[in-house]
């Protein structure tokens, strides 16, 4: 229930287009960003790649050798990667620089799994909550500085994990203690608690370094294209499977804006999904002819997570299936 328009009243009034309603694709986002950064659907690449799709190292790899950067680099783009130290957006291909890189193995997804569960968790969430919150700050520096870089064409790609758990800062950025140290959503489970006010609290603190950076990107003669958006909605603390539209709604429906100056400003785009964002930039501001997707809105039980149920009745017609 909180209500976050002077944030998106801020990117409207900066020429930022947001459709009225706007989904992920899929609820991971080791399926998400593949999806994305491929311009497809996760079953379309298995048959287009030959890839299998359920086994997750596949995934990681398409994911960081992907169409979207293979096409900037062709068209003679330097490119950025700024890694959050989740492993799809990590030691990407093709990337000429990278930025605020993980700088200790003890904050690896792995360990960190391993690390949860035993008696060292609140050490190591002593020792290693300041790293990634630098790596976030750093985050939203390297971005706000990209227009400096230099006069060469370049695409930057930067996956924040923010607002995403664990929580790390309050509203004002200060520093949080967070119980956790892990990036996935079975904190809430075992706590029992949707800590709200930890959520809403990094939320504000988004929206306040993001209008920093947007300002500093686009008061300028020749403002950069910028798509912002999230691969997943707010997983809850359900232990089982459910089709039930407020489940679906609040899991799929993500935030997305973009900014197209001057070929793409004033256009009202018909695709509220990912995995066209990039197909709609490549055909607007290169010429390109990609054919947009039918927007599809997949979910999967949490014990079979590749056996997709096409949900799109079920966010637009407010139902439920079996």
């Amino acid at each position: 229930n909180y209500d976050n328009s002077e944030f998106t009243d801020f990117l409207k009034n900066k020429g930022f287009y947001m459709a009225a309603e706007s989904y992920s694709n899929y609820r991971a986002t080791k399926i998400s960003i593949p999806t994305t950064l491929n311009m497809n659907y996760v079953t379309n690449l298995s048959e287009i790649k030959g890839i299998d799709f359920t086994k997750g190292i596949e995934l990681i790899k398409i994911s960081r050798d992907n169409e979207v950067i293979k096409n900037f680099k062709s068209k003679g783009y330097t490119t950025y990667a700024i890694e959050a130290g989740s492993k799809p957006t990590n030691s990407m291909k093709n990337i000429d620089f990278r930025l605020c890189t993980i700088k200790n193995d003890a904050v690896s997804d792995f360990n960190l799994m391993l690390i949860r569960t035993s008696i060292l968790n609140p050490i190591h969430v002593e020792l290693f909550s300041n790293e990634q919150r630098d790596r976030i700050l750093c985050g939203f520096t390297e971005l706000a500085k990209m227009a400096l870089k230099d006069d060469s064409p370049k695409f930057v790609l930067a996956h924040l994990m923010i607002p995403h758990r664990p929580y790390l800062f309050d509203a004002n950025g200060e520093p949080v203690n967070p119980k956790l140290l892990t990036l996935d959503d079975d904190g809430d489970i075992a706590m029992g608690t949707w800590e709200a006010d930890l959520y809403l609290g990094h939320l504000k603190f988004v929206n306040l370094k993001m209008k920093e950076v947007i300002s500093k990107l686009t008061d300028t003669n020749d403002p950069p294209v910028i798509i912002i958006q999230s691969d997943h909605g707010m997983r809850g603390t359900e232990k089982q499977d459910t089709y039930e539209y407020e489940y679906v709604l609040r899991t799929f429906n993500n935030f997305k804006a973009y900014y197209f100056p001057k070929v793409g400003q004033n256009i009202e785009f018909e695709t509220t999904s990912p995995v066209n964002s990039f197909r709609v930039l490549f055909n607007l501001y290169f010429g390109d002819e990609y054919d947009l997707l039918e927007d599809r809105i997949y979910l999967a039980p949490l014990k079979k997570p590749y056996q997709f149920t096409d949900i799109n009745e079920i966010l637009i017609k407010n139902n439920t299936i079996d």
